[in-house]
């Protein structure tokens, strides 16, 4: 064990649990816990989240990759309410959830999401809209 603690090595790859949790986007609790439970460092970082109930984190899955909310709406450049009122207040299907521009061009600004999740300043959205 290094300073950082434990590593584990899977396919050919060799980082710290904090590290792998990173990569992965999950937890490094839920790695260590996976571990605890005797699973192998592989399964232990291959093994899918499943979605959960009881205001535990939910993942959702597109194009063969499951992720969080957060993460989706961070690899798309959105905020994750804009994800979040898409999906459950809108009933979009995830791939025009997330490949819908939020820049105003299709559905509407998004822009007061942005602001009140501190995105960008009342001065930055009065500059988009004056484009």
């Amino acid at each position: 064990m290094n300073k950082q603690g434990r590593t584990l090595t899977y396919d050919g790859v060799t980082d710290t649990i904090q590290g792998w949790a990173r990569r992965l986007n999950i937890s490094d609790v839920t790695i260590r816990r996976r571990l605890a439970s005797g699973y192998s460092d592989e399964k232990a970082l291959t093994e899918p989240i499943l979605p959960v109930r009881g205001g535990r984190t939910k993942v959702y899955e597109y194009n063969g990759e499951t992720k969080t909310l957060k993460a989706w709406a961070k690899q798309y450049n959105m905020s994750e309410s804009t994800l979040f009122r898409r999906l459950k207040q809108k009933g979009w299907d995830m791939k025009t959830a997330l490949e819908t521009p939020t820049d105003g061009s299709s559905y509407g600004c998004g822009y007061a999401d942005m602001y009140r999740d501190g995105e960008v300043t009342i001065d930055d959205v009065i500059d988009i809209l004056n484009k």
